[in-house]
């Protein structure tokens, strides 16, 4: 045995935006939503003035570092409509043992897939409002 196995894995704390939005697209998802709350989509500052920005949309996951600090982004969401959350979250070092699992529920939409970024228990539930309310429940905080 390694000395240190035995040490609790060391934490740090992530903050995370999640903007809600109306989709950009029409698609029959539609019919499941709320108005506001279509899609969702996430960022964080990496960095002095580098934001990633994680967009999952039904085919594909949008990821760009953008040159803006993170307030830039929100003023820029809320300005086109988006409602916003801020979600502080504890992470660990990586341990395959621990976390194994990638996909939350049956179905992977763009809130269930945000869920699993902030760590949510969102078993089943699929949509950005249940995101929205869940988040809210769990401590984040509407900007």
């Amino acid at each position: 045995m390694l000395a240190g196995d035995d040490d609790p894995p060391r934490t740090q704390t992530e903050i995370w935006w999640i903007a809600f939005e109306n989709s950009p697209t029409l698609g029959w998802w539609r019919v499941f939503t709320r108005p506001g709350f279509e899609h969702c989509w996430a960022f964080r500052q990496v960095g002095e003035r580098a934001t990633l920005v994680l967009n999952p949309h039904l085919h594909r996951i949008e990821i760009e570092l953008a040159p803006y600090d993170p307030w830039e982004v929100i003023d820029h969401a809320k300005a086109k409509g988006c409602r916003v959350l801020v979600v502080k979250r504890q992470v660990s070092e990586y341990d395959p043992a621990r976390h194994g699992r990638v996909g939350r529920g049956v179905f992977l939409t763009c809130a269930s897939l945000l869920s699993y970024l902030i760590g949510a228990n969102f078993s089943w539930q699929c949509t950005p409002y249940q995101l929205f309310r869940t988040a809210l429940k769990h401590g984040a905080e509407e900007v």
